[in-house]
């Protein structure tokens, strides 16, 4: 069971640094949208083309997550996520984490679930914060911690060798 506790917590982890990546830019957009001199409509269409690539990727992503596995997706998702939230890597990451938590919470799907919103939550919470208060120091500031902070999460789940009770992943020679 201390097995699965450190499991989620990392899974966890890798989640709210991917949901604060995205909330530590919302503070720059301002400042972006007088120096690119675009309006809030057209932040909106970013915005919004975000979610739809979300929705067309996901399907695709959830397909990956089954015949590579969990830990290489979550990775790759990680490092795409780090190298530009433009890419929409977040979109591979997502379904291997849903997945992921699912297998482990065993008879505890809803505090795993709850686990699961808390941290979203709480990385839409703090990521517009931080993100402002480093703005405030240099507007590249957000993107440079973004960057950073992924580091841990892609190196923990490189690294994590206890394998979940799961077949499938096993299989996949996963070992998150």
């Amino acid at each position: 069971m201390k097995t699965h506790k450190i499991a989620l917590g990392l899974v966890l982890m890798n989640l709210f640094i991917a949901f604060l990546g995205i909330g530590l830019v919302i503070p720059v957009l301002p400042t972006l949208m007088a120096e690119l001199g675009i309006t809030g409509t057209t932040v909106g269409y970013l915005t919004a083309a975000f979610a739809v690539a979300q929705l067309i990727v996901s399907p695709f992503a959830g397909k990956a997550v089954d015949k590579l596995g969990r830990k290489i997706m979550i990775v790759i998702g990680l490092f795409i996520f780090g190298i530009s939230e433009f890419l929409f890597g977040f979109d591979l990451f997502r379904p291997a984490v849903t997945s992921y938590l699912s297998n482990i919470a065993g008879n505890e799907q809803g505090f795993v679930g709850g686990m699961n919103s808390m941290f979203t939550s709480l990385a839409n919470i703090s990521g517009p914060i931080l993100g402002g208060i480093l703005f405030d120091m240099d507007i590249n500031y957000p993107y440079y911690f973004a960057t950073v902070v992924l580091a841990p999460g892609i190196a923990l789940t490189l690294f994590w060798k206890k394998p979940a009770n799961n077949s499938s992943s096993e299989v996949k020679g996963m070992v998150l």
